[in-house]
Parts: C-alpha cells; sequence; structure tokens
C-alpha cells in the first residue's frame, strides 16, 4: 500500500445537453469486426469501432471513436436478439467486463454488445494534485481542499481538451443510439449496473422507440438532493457494518473471533493518526477508506478480518479503470448544488448522527467537493427520469449495498409506472448474476414475464458468483 493511493482508494468507494431524440435514423458507420486484443482468444469475441460527433448538439463536429464488443451466442438465435451491458464504472471498461459473460446464461440466446464510454482513452488528469483528504475540521481546511479539487479539474481540461465537456451521460447515450443503428437493429435489449442504470434510464428517455427490455442492476440516483444521497449511503454503510459485526462474532473463520469485544477492536485499531504498513506510512484517514472499500464489496470476508488483525495488505483483482471519468461525468451529470463550509458542517453532523464510525469518509463528500466547482454544463435542476409509462423495467437491487443503496431503487421505482423491483437479501454490489435473481431475470428476457413487485431472493452466499461491475 503506498500514499499514493489515495485517490484509488477514494474513488473505490464510489465508484451537457443534447437535443431530445433528433438524431438522423441514417446510418454513416460501416462495421468491420476484429480481434478485441491478444489476450482474447475466444471466436465468439470480436470488436469494431463507429465514429460518433464528439458534440451531438452539433454532428458537423469533431469525430471521435467509439469502441465495442459482441459476443456471439451460444445457442441458435434466428431473431437476433441482442442484449446490450453496460457494467458501470463510469469510466470502466465495458468491453473488460462483459468479456466476463462469454458463458454465462445471459450470451446463451442472446448477443451481448457492450460499448466502452467515449473518453475512455482520451481523458487524463494530474494525480500527483489529487487532494490527499476530504476531512476539514475548519473553514480554512475546507476551502484548501475545494482549490485542490478545483486544480485537479483544470488539470483535466488542460490534459485532455474539449471532449471534457462531452462525457456527460447524455452523449453516452447518443453514442448507444449510434451502434444500434450501426448493427441495424431495430430496438435493443439493455442490463446496465451501477453508473450503467442511470445510462439506460437516460437512453429510455431519450430514445422510447429503440428500448425492449430494460434491466436495471444497483441502481444510481442523480434524481435526488446531496442530503437524501448522504443519508441512503451512511445508513447502507452502517447496515453493511454490523453484517460484518455479526459474521465475525458467529464464525470462526474470522480473525476477531476471538477478541471478547470487536467493535471496540476496530475502534482501538483506528485509534493512530498514522500507521506504518508494508514499508509505507499511511494516514488514518486512508485506511478507513481502504477497509471501508473491502467492506463495502463484502466478498472475501475472512482476507479483510486478517487485515484488521495483522495490518496486512489484501490483493485485489487489477481492474483497468479510468477514475478521472468517475468525477468527471458524475459532475456533468448532477444538478450544481451549493456547497459551502457550513452545508458541509450540517452534512457530517447528519453522517455522524447515522454512523459516526466512518461518517466523514463517505463518497459523497468527495463527490460534492469536486462538482461544486464545476462551471460547465450542469444545471440547477434536480429532474426526476421521464420514461415512457408503458415501458417495462426490472429494477434489482440487493438490501444492503451502500454503494447504490435501496432507497435509489425504491425512489427509481416510483418514477416508473411499469416498473418492478427485486432484491437480493445477501449484500453486496451488481446481483444480476446471483441464482434465484438470473432466474427471474432471465424469466423476463426469454418470456416477457416480471416478476412480482418487491420479490425477495434469499441467496446462498456460498453459490454467489463474481459481480460483473465496478
Amino acid at each position: 500500500m503506498k500514499v499514493k493511493i489515495s485517490k484509488l482508494l477514494f474513488l473505490l468507494m464510489f465508484i451537457s445537453s443534447c437535443k431530445k431524440n433528433e438524431t438522423s435514423d441514417k446510418n454513416t458507420n460501416e462495421i468491420n469486426w476484429g480481434q478485441c486484443d491478444k489476450s482474447t482468444n475466444s471466436l465468439r469475441i470480436s470488436c469494431a469501432n463507429i465514429t460518433v460527433p464528439m458534440n451531438w448538439n452539433d454532428e458537423n463536429s469533431k469525430k471521435i471513436n467509439i469502441r465495442f464488443m459482441k459476443i456471439t451466442s451460444k445457442e441458435n438465435n434466428p431473431n437476433n436478439q441482442t442484449l446490450f451491458f453496460n457494467p458501470g464504472g463510469p469510466g470502466g471498461s465495458a468491453i473488460e467486463i462483459g468479456k466476463g459473460l462469454l458463458e454465462t446464461d445471459f450470451a446463451k440466446n442472446y448477443d451481448i454488445i457492450a460499448v466502452n464510454p467515449r473518453g475512455y482513452n482520451e481523458v487524463k488528469c494530474n494525480d500527483d494534485i489529487f487532494p490527499s483528504s476530504i476531512i476539514a475540521n475548519n473553514k480554512d481546511q475546507f476551502e484548501k481542499i475545494k482549490k485542490q479539487s478545483l486544480e485537479y479539474i483544470k488539470s483535466c481540461y488542460s490534459l485532455s481538451g474539449e471532449i471534457i465537456d462531452y462525457i456527460d451521460t447524455k452523449h453516452a447515450a447518443y453514442d448507444l443510439e449510434a451502434v444500434r443503428k450501426a448493427l441495424n437493429l431495430k430496438k435493443i435489449n439493455y442490463l446496465g449496473v451501477s453508473y450503467g442504470t442511470h445510462l439506460g434510464a437516460t437512453y429510455a428517455e431519450i430514445f422510447p422507440n429503440s428500448i425492449d427490455k430494460l434491466i436495471l442492476d444497483s441502481v444510481i440516483d442523480q434524481t435526488i438532493p446531496i442530503e437524501e444521497r448522504l443519508k441512503f449511503e451512511t445508513l447502507e454503510t452502517k447496515n453493511i457494518y454490523n453484517k460484518f459485526i455479526s459474521w465475525c462474532k458467529n464464525s470462526k473463520k474470522c480473525a476477531l473471533n476471538s477478541e471478547p469485544d470487536i467493535e471496540q477492536y476496530i475502534n482501538d485499531f483506528f485509534s493512530s493518526d498514522f500507521y506504518f504498513i508494508d514499508k509505507n506510512i499511511v494516514t488514518k484517514e486512508m485506511l478507513k477508506i481502504y477497509v471501508l472499500n473491502q467492506l463495502l464489496n463484502f466478498s472475501d470476508l475472512e482476507n479483510l478480518s486478517l487485515f484488521l488483525k495483522n495490518k496486512n495488505e489484501i490483493k485485489n483483482e487489477k481492474i483497468s479503470i479510468n477514475y478521472s471519468l468517475v468525477f468527471l461525468t458524475n459532475c456533468l451529470d448532477r444538478a450544481k448544488e451549493e456547497f459551502t463550509f457550513e452545508k458541509y458542517t450540517n452534512l457530517k453532523i447528519l453522517s455522524k448522527n447515522i454512523f459516526p464510525n466512518f461518517a466523514e469518509i463517505m463518497s459523497e463528500f468527495r463527490l460534492s467537493f469536486f462538482c461544486s466547482n464545476w462551471n460547465k454544463t450542469s444545471s440547477n435542476e434536480i429532474k426526476r427520469y421521464s420514461i415512457n409509462p408503458n415501458q417495462k423495467v426490472l429494477i434489482l437491487n440487493s438490501e444492503a449495498d451502500a454503494r447504490t443503496p435501496k432507497g435509489n431503487a425504491e425512489n427509481l421505482l416510483n418514477q416508473i409506472p411499469f416498473g418492478r423491483l427485486l432484491i437480493s437479501k445477501e449484500p453486496g454490489h451488481g446481483v444480476f448474476n446471483r441464482p434465484c435473481i438470473k432466474e427471474k431475470v432471465l424469466n423476463y428476457l426469454n418470456n416477457d414475464i416480471l416478476p412480482n413487485n418487491y420479490t425477495l431472493c434469499e441467496e446462498n452466499a456460498n453459490l454467489i458468483e463474481k459481480s460483473y461491475s465496478y
């Protein structure tokens, strides 16, 4: 673990306006399929590029490349059924994660299309000036963090250029539509996880005639104010923390099982301001974020307990993510909200009253510092989705997910007349491939049958496979 991983740790916590539906139906892209990369050997996986306008409001603007992948279905697909898949981010490679669906049931009767986000290879920022802390104990510290955040945003413009203004979700939705047209598809089916839910809902809103079945897993909600987002995040973090404590008390696999008071042990674990781990100096704030990220993954509790016992670094699978896109896309999408020291202080009080242990490092604080400096295309209005009232939507969420709290899914459900909410009882982020959930998702895809609203899936934790999401 290195001090410079602070940016990665903060980001893992979270992890422009277009004219509505006015693009030409004419397809100007010819698809030339080829190998995705040297490491991809399956003959069922291929990749291609299309060119699209950088600015969809001006189709004569500079052109950029959009890269996407196709997994050909395992069995016969006479109707050319296609499932567009977005694993979230924003900023992660949809192609990289999408390859994991090759041998799943989702690729049995459907071709899978995964589209990389615009700016994935172009957007760069100066990570050396990324703020190392988001905790402010006084107004001077608060203003210092805001200034550092602004300098970081300026570096993004300096290193990346004008594309920065066009990496919002509305432009990404137009990119999906361009891919649909290039593939000569009448309609698409769509499965989006995490940020992919926001992209899917936006696409359905702008292009209601281009969407068939819509599945939104682990809902990102940009339609609620920061107070509600922070409340949901803190409540779910507390919920997951309590589940970890309960597991430790009842499982010999937990390295803390023999401790007389596990909660007090963890509090004492964070009693110092600095730590020396793997020959590196680490601040308490960085260490808390590291531990909290492992906790929110809720996939390797044994290793987390060993880390808390021995302070040995947890080894994680490396996934390629353009982290700059996480902040920039979120800031472009969000309504511009006032973020003063007074508001920051009140938000800290709100979060501490719910769960003081990790209150100050909630991801909403980091995003607020950055997005309050944004002065480009974000508006001051928090808007609800306006999806076709006849559109059937299957919404999925874990009962305990701090990254995308269940409250987000319930709020989205209230905006969609034909929505159905399917809940996984096991904690975690991205649930569509869990056995009980998967059965009902496939029943919707293959038979157009939605489950009853608020159906609860009680999964066997030992049977839950990896999450195909960021």
